[in-house]
């Protein structure tokens, strides 16, 4: 069954908890149940450093979805694979990760469909 056309679709390589707890959680679209989803991307189990709060907020918000992806067991992520399941025309996508991966899913992704205009991302660097 197609994903609803507006639903919102979010990704990263890691979410910071400032994220998941002032901006998730803040969207009046989960709030008001719109269906949403996190691909959350880590190499292993050590790296999901956030996967308690998502799914803290998933317990709370029943129309929002955590798609953990461990690259050290699945495939890494991809625009491709997100696109497989939730076609992207009508979606919101917020990233955050490297710069290069960004600008990589950014291009993918409009190639998929999405609007340049509903293209989010933050980017950050490992110290």
């Amino acid at each position: 069954m197609p994903a609803p056309r507006l639903e919102r679709c979010r990704f990263a390589d890691y979410y910071t908890k400032y994220y998941i707890q002032s901006r998730l959680e803040s969207r009046p679209t989960i709030r008001n149940g719109r269906p949403s989803r996190i691909y959350y991307s880590v190499a292993d189990e050590e790296g999901a450093l956030f996967v308690d709060e998502i799914t803290d907020a998933t317990a709370r918000y029943p129309s929002l979805r955590l798609h953990l992806v461990r690259t050290d067991r699945d495939p890494q992520l991809t625009p491709g694979q997100i696109w497989a399941r939730h076609p992207m025309a009508g979606c919101s996508v917020y990233m955050c990760g490297p710069p290069e991966m960004m600008r990589a899913f950014e291009k993918e992704l409009r190639a998929h469909g999405a609007d340049r205009d509903h293209i989010r991302w933050e980017q950050f660097g490992l110290r």
